[in-house]
């Protein structure tokens, strides 16, 4: 979860992200004028349909501290889901690092408009940049490939491709 600043003072947005830790794939998002554990059950609710996951096929979650991943309700919506919850220790947001590189991935894109002056600009804006950093964005960390190929096992043809061209050239 992350603050969105708007045009009005002393308000915020929240953009509340779900990244699959091998792939980098931003699988769901949601933003909200609420901090609280519903919209983070939001969130995994359009991750798990997204995905098209079912009960037991779920992966465990490393999570923030924040009171609304460790509220009684949220702790109830991953024992259902068979979701085992990872928390990062106090005050150490490298344990969660893949999060925090797309935060600043987010922040410190050149089109980032800095403030939003709706809830509806926010969500079209971040349309148009989780289907870039998905589908068109090359990581890094996952070997200058989108989150996408990895995510789909594309990239190990892309590796095949690139390592025949190392040799052929």
């Amino acid at each position: 979860i992350t603050y969105l600043k708007t045009t009005t003072r002393y308000k915020s947005y929240y953009l509340y992200a779900l990244l699959d830790w091998y792939s980098r794939k931003v699988i769901a998002w949601h933003i909200s004028e609420f901090l609280s554990s519903d919209e983070a059950q939001t969130l995994w609710d359009k991750g798990i349909l997204s995905e098209g996951l079912k009960t037991g096929e779920l992966p465990g979650s490393l999570c923030d501290r924040g009171s609304q991943m460790r509220s009684t309700s949220t702790k109830s919506f991953f024992m259902t889901l068979g979701v085992h919850q990872y928390f990062s220790r106090p005050r150490t947001p490298n344990d969660n690092p893949q999060i925090e590189a797309l935060f600043s991935t987010v922040k410190n894109h050149p089109e980032y408009p800095g403030r939003f002056s709706s809830l509806t600009a926010a969500e079209e804006y971040f349309n148009s940049f989780f289907d870039w950093y998905n589908n068109e964005h090359y990581h890094t960390g996952i070997g200058m490939v989108t989150p996408s190929d990895r995510h789909s096992g594309r990239d190990a043809e892309i590796f095949k491709v690139r390592e025949n061209i190392k040799h052929n050239t």
